[in-house]
Parts: C-alpha cells; sequence; structure tokens
C-alpha cells in the first residue's frame, strides 16, 4: 500500500491494512457530507512527517495479476449469462466472449 498526503508532499510511506471498521461513517456538514471508513494501518518503518489527525490518500493493492489483459468495468457487457467485451477485427466490433471477472462473485 502506498501513503501519500499534502502534508508530507512528495513523501510515500507504505504499509499493511491490520484492521477495517465494521461500516461506514457518514459526517454532516453544513454544505456536504462525507462518508468514509475508519481503517487501521500499520506502516512498514517510521514516518517522521505523519501526525496524528491527517488525512492521508491510500493506494490499496489487492490483488496482483502481471501480463493479464485488464479493461474497465464499464466495458464488461453482460447477456444470455455470459460476460463479455468487443474487439476490434478488421475494423468491427467483435465480441469476444472469454471474459472471466477478477473477483468471482460468491
Amino acid at each position: 500500500m502506498a501513503i501519500t498526503g499534502r502534508a508530507f508532499w512528495g513523501t510515500t510511506y507504505t504499509g499493511k491494512v491490520a484492521l477495517v471498521a465494521p461500516a461506514a461513517v457518514t459526517r454532516q456538514s453544513q454544505q456536504s457530507s462525507e462518508t468514509t471508513v475508519e481503517a487501521v494501518i500499520a506502516l512498514a518503518g517510521p514516518a517522521p512527517l505523519l501526525k496524528p489527525g491527517y488525512s492521508v490518500d491510500l493506494k490499496v493493492t489487492t490483488a496482483s495479476k502481471p501480463r493479464a489483459l485488464t479493461v474497465p468495468f464499464e466495458a464488461v457487457q453482460e447477456g444470455k449469462g455470459q460476460r463479455y467485451v468487443y474487439r476490434i477485427v478488421d475494423g468491427w466490433g467483435m465480441p469476444y466472449i472469454s471474459c472471466l471477472p477478477a473477483f468471482p462473485s460468491g
């Protein structure tokens, strides 16, 4: 996981998710609301610029498969119980049916 933030611009820390709250929390303000999921992150090493109360951005990698062909979720179509994407063959869109979800349902 990569941890970045405005308060320590240009520095990236690494860590692992140690605990995730069981539910999201919505906080209301006068103009808007914000929904967050609290988590505890175990840092991989010292982080002298990171202070309690700072907001951070996390880039969490849940899985990795080298050389896998990936497409945006919105590109995947579904019909007759199959998932597929279109591929271009000689300038024409042809359905390509061998489309497996990265995270099977169930």
